[in-house]
């Protein structure tokens, strides 16, 4: 690079590092007239479009390679605009390239006037935003997808609670407001304790965060606390969270009413103590007749009798049995 005796870059200089600048740049460079009709455009551009500079210079205009769309707002906003400022910056177009699908790019355009002050020359610089708009697409996936589990966690019919690390409620959904009957406006910042015991010994909370705090799940059955003091059985699957650092920032719990279960359990065991105690007695039955002819060594009919008896009502009882199950 060329310099002159003040140490700044000479006319010629600065003019060929410009020219290199333009053709050789990472962005496109396009020159065209207020009309929009193209007057030179930079290979860059050239190649990310893939037509060929005699089919663009003087032939189109920059807004024909547009999309529809994008034609209607360069035409209704984004000239007025330039005009009435002056210059433009960061507005997102879809080019349509040569084979038909689109480039979605960012233009930073100054409008040039005349010693008279009318606009002449449109000097865009036009930047590739491809991977600004897939960013941007996957933010609003994840955005979307977020509130989508947002709503789900909201209404919920299972109680689902968020808790720090030292056990404080920070969070309710309308699952557990129903299932506990507080808002949440009376119960974040409550301990999770006062709410929560567990089932079997009252010094299972100490093993439960032991466990927590190792980063493992936990799935417990608990015996929660109404807001009218009632009770109601819970099943509660424990999370942990880790923060940056490694350590449990928050938990997160879901919760069910296992109430009706819990009914179906106790029938389920009134059912078998009433049906081994029915089965039991023909079984008795049969053994003590047949207990009495091999002690007597005489066949008797009557013990017979009774034996086809106690055979049959245990058969029926087999069969409520099945038909029960």
């Amino acid at each position: 690079m060329m310099l002159d005796d003040g140490g700044s870059m000479n006319d010629d200089a600065l003019r060929a590092s410009l020219e290199d600048l333009y053709e050789h740049g990472p962005c496109g460079y396009l020159f065209t007239r207020t009309d929009g009709t193209i007057l030179r455009v930079n290979p860059t551009l050239l190649d990310w479009i893939g037509f060929g500079r005699s089919d663009l210079v003087g032939r189109r205009r920059f807004q024909d390679l547009l999309t529809v769309a994008g034609k209607i707002f360069y035409e209704n906003q984004f000239f007025p605009l330039l005009r009435l400022q002056g210059s433009v910056k960061e507005v997102a177009f879809d080019v349509v390239r040569h084979h038909g699908e689109p480039l979605p790019v960012l233009i930073n355009a100054v409008l040039h006037t005349g010693a008279d002050g009318r606009p002449t020359l449109i000097a865009s610089a036009i930047f590739d935003a491809s991977d600004r708009r897939a960013y941007e697409q996957e933010l609003i996936r994840s955005r979307r997808s977020a509130e989508q589990l947002a709503a789900v966690v909201r209404l919920s019919s299972d109680a689902i609670i968020k808790i720090s690390a030292s056990g404080v409620i920070e969070a309710w959904n309308d699952g557990a407001a129903s299932m506990f009957g507080f808002s949440q406006q009376g119960i974040v910042g409550t301990n999770l304790r006062d709410l929560l015991k567990p089932a079997d010994r009252q010094d299972a909370w100490s093993d439960l965060m032991e466990e927590l705090r190792a980063g493992r799940p936990v799935h417990v059955e608990m015996v929660g606390c109404r807001v009218d003091g009632e009770s109601v059985d819970v099943s509660a699957g424990f999370t942990p969270h880790r923060d940056l650092l490694g350590a449990i920032g928050s938990v997160s719990i879901i919760m069910q009413d296992i109430a009706e279960r819990r009914k179906i359990e106790r029938l389920q065991q009134e059912f078998l103590a009433v049906t081994t105690h029915e089965l039991r007695s023909p079984v008795t039955g049969i053994k003590g007749n047949a207990q009495l002819m091999k002690r007597r060594g005489t066949y008797s009919e009557r013990y017979v009798d009774a034996i086809i008896i106690q055979a049959q009502r245990l058969e029926r009882l087999i069969d409520d049995l099945l038909l029960a199950s």
